[in-house]
């Protein structure tokens, strides 16, 4: 859906090059076209706010499963290209360190996040300040939509200094 905006921009800036500099178009034409193009573009930004809406939640998840030692949820939820990429012991080592070493999450804010749609499907990616009880990490999330608009987890990062010296 974030292409949507963009085409819709760029067919409202073709059709605006096509008029001749003294032609005479109808104002009303052109407006009706260009409050059309931004409704279309506003759509869009409805359904990318969604998705990340939809992460967050899925990231909430995500760490509950992880505060209760239930990294088999997080592997069973995983998108199958995550699962062929990673292995469930190299996940299950990962992620066992991640909570033997930081704690519990004691706190998590999202700073940034981005939206693509590629030919490979629709991704989000999001990432979070969090907070554990023995220190901080900046984790960052990848998750596809699938065809039922459902998330799946195909990425996970986390960047923390307190994690390599505990």
């Amino acid at each position: 859906m974030a292409g949507i905006g963009t085409a819709c921009c760029g067919l409202a800036m073709v059709y605006l090059r096509s008029i001749k500099p003294n032609a005479k178009v109808p104002m009303r034409r052109t407006a009706r076209l260009l409050i059309g193009l931004a409704a279309l573009a506003s759509l869009g930004a409805c359904n990318i706010q969604q998705s990340v809406d939809d992460a967050n939640a899925a990231i909430s998840a995500f760490h509950a499963d992880l505060d209760a030692g239930r990294i088999d949820a997080i592997w069973s939820e995983a998108s199958p290209e995550m699962q062929a990429a990673t292995g469930k012991a190299q996940l299950t080592a990962l992620l066992s360190a991640v909570h033997r070493k930081l704690g519990r999450v004691q706190q998590s804010e999202q700073r940034a996040w981005n939206s693509n749609v590629t030919t490979a499907g629709s991704f989000v990616v999001v990432q979070m300040a969090t907070t554990f009880e023995k220190g901080t990490g900046m984790e960052t999330f990848t998750y596809r939509k699938d065809d039922d608009d459902q998330l799946a987890l195909v990425g996970y990062n986390i960047q923390s200094n307190a994690m390599m010296l505990n």
